[in-house]
């Protein structure tokens, strides 16, 4: 490449410099009165004299890092006309020195001259470290406690507890009508249903009906993130009412409690109970459903156990008139008893004509009359056995008397059912009279005395502690990607 220009600057007439040998043989001393930046090119032991240029250096100091880099060492610097990768291609370039102003030059390397640059800039400029954390931590810092003291209003808190309470169990006599309606019962149901409702869009537009949401949660101008726009959405108020209404729920007992927020006391004590009054309509609602829906039930019940009882008692009265008989049972039992009483009596004749025939031949009368007699009692038996088998239709006493047994288990059945049915439907109207589920409030909204939120203390640690967090990962990965240069 070709010769480059020493210098950039000039400080007056500049003597020629000594060859390399003479530079080499002649020791440069330092001056005694005062430290220069280059050597002394004399072995006289007279002071230098103090040029003109030295308070433009000392100057030079406040200037930026790049300015004060072209002041004090404008020898440094390459040439305007020298492109710098050619520049960066030399293993060692041939630079002035600035000296002690008109001394002898020198020859210094391009890394040398860059790290006397990049100190001097170091001493001048804040260091990287300082900057990003008065830029990461300590800005956003006092920006957010700022925020906190001077635009976020003071916020009051009402706390409500309640849960949902039932006079009664079921009774025995409500069978499983009363399992299924649950009326008399409460469990952990409710508090989950209340848990849900509290949080839900229904509610937020209940309560906003009665104490219009988006004027209690104004706040003061500016606040974005405690207040409440007025052209705000549902969904931003559903949003808002999530983060200023806390409720929590003990799923072993079932109590529910609430803290509503506002920024006076008066209307945080209003949410709160509103909060209240909506719970107690929402469990009331249900409970009527509840009963509304058990005497509707009981009602479709009883109707149809009275429609299967009338179906089995006409099925009954049809099958009396076809077999002319009001108890199969009774007819056959009867007939039973006559059969018995015509063996009992067939037996005393025959012991008779027995007992007749040891004095008496065949041939007599009264052997004949015995005779005649025997043969009638068993002609009877047979009769009535026959009428018992056959039965009065062309169908068997069996078949009748099973037919009826049959007829007569479902109407049994069917009774038994229309009496449990009508007892289930007496119920049901007996529970609906009164109010078997209820909502119990054991403490009521309660009425704050001094604000204590937003919680700046807490707020500012955690604040603190995450601005420190990003920037140690900052710090972390810069020195990483420097490492890995």
């Amino acid at each position: 490449m070709g010769d480059l220009a020493p210098a950039r600057h000039s400080y007056g007439p500049t003597p020629n410099p000594p060859d390399e040998k003479t530079q080499r043989a002649e020791p440069q001393e330092p001056d005694a009165g005062h430290r220069t930046f280059g050597a002394s090119s004399g072995r006289s032991s007279r002071p230098a004299r103090q040029h003109p240029q030295a308070d433009a250096a000392t100057r030079a100091l406040v200037r930026p890092p790049r300015r004060a880099a072209e002041s004090l060492f404008p020898q440094l610097l390459p040439p305007d006309d020298v492109p710098r990768p050619a520049l960066l291609r030399q293993d060692r370039l041939a630079l002035t020195h600035p000296g002690s102003f008109g001394a002898a030059p020198r020859r210094l390397s391009l890394r040398r001259a860059g790290r006397t640059v990049l100190a001097l800039s170091r001493r001048l400029v804040p260091g990287f470290p300082l900057l990003s954390f008065l830029a990461v931590v300590v800005a956003p810092f006092a920006l957010i406690l700022w925020y906190l003291l001077t635009i976020a209003a003071p916020q009051f808190h009402s706390d409500a507890a309640f849960s949902v309470r039932s006079e009664s169990a079921p009774s025995v006599s409500a069978g499983i009508l009363g399992a299924i309606s649950g009326i008399g019962g409460a469990g952990g149901t409710d508090s989950d249903i209340l848990f849900d409702y509290i949080r839900s869009q229904s509610m937020v537009e209940a309560v906003d009906r009665r104490l219009n949401l988006r004027r209690l949660w104004a706040g003061r101008p500016g606040d974005r993130l405690f207040a409440l726009s007025p052209a705000s959405t549902i969904e931003d108020v559903v949003d808002h009412w999530n983060r200023m209404v806390d409720v929590r729920v003990d799923d072993g007992a079932g109590l529910i409690t609430v803290q509503a927020r506002a920024f006076t006391a008066d209307d945080a004590q209003a949410l709160a109970r509103a909060i209240v009054d909506e719970s107690r309509l929402l469990v009331n609602r249900l409970s009527q459903e509840a009963r509304d829906d058990a005497i509707r039930f009981s009602a479709a019940d009883l109707a149809d156990a009275e429609a299967a009882l009338r179906g089995l008692r006409a099925r009954m009265s049809d099958f009396r008139i076809r077999h002319r008989m009001i108890d199969p049972q009774a007819d056959v039992a009867g007939t039973a008893g006559v059969v018995g009483a015509l063996e009992t009596e067939l037996a005393d004749a025959m012991v008779a004509r027995d007992t007749l025939a040891t004095y008496a031949d065949e041939s007599d009368h009264r052997m004949i009359k015995a005779t005649r007699r025997i043969d009638a009692i068993e002609a009877r038996i047979d009769a009535e056995r026959s009428k018992v088998a056959a039965g009065p239709s062309d169908a068997g006493s069996a078949e009748v008397v099973g037919e009826y047994e049959a007829l007569a288990t479902d109407l049994e059945f069917a009774q038994a059912a229309y009496t449990q049915a009508l007892a289930n439907a007496a119920l049901a109207r007996a529970e609906s009279r009164r109010q078997a589920r209820y909502l119990a409030a054991h403490v009521e909204p309660t009425h704050a005395e001094a604000a204590l939120f937003p919680r700046t203390g807490l707020l500012s640690v955690l604040a603190a502690a995450g601005l420190m967090t990003a920037w140690m990962i900052i710090m972390v990965a810069r020195y990483n990607l420097r490492d890995s240069r």
